[in-house]
């Protein structure tokens, strides 16, 4: 019995270490998803130009 509660403690504590960890990621994901946006649309405006230079090549 002893080893079954010292086995779920170890289990709850995992779980609280999972949600922590997910809470950070989350977090951390929603420091950078601004700063990422902007670049990928900096991107794909630099793809779209490049590709109107080759049609008006053609």
């Amino acid at each position: 019995m002893k080893e079954a509660l010292r086995k779920l403690k170890e289990i709850n504590l995992l779980n609280g270490n999972v949600v922590q960890f997910t809470n950070r990621l989350k977090m951390l994901y929603k420091q950078l998803e601004i700063p990422l946006v902007k670049c990928l649309k900096k991107q794909m405006i630099k793809i779209l130009k490049a590709f109107q230079h080759i049609q008006l090549e053609v």
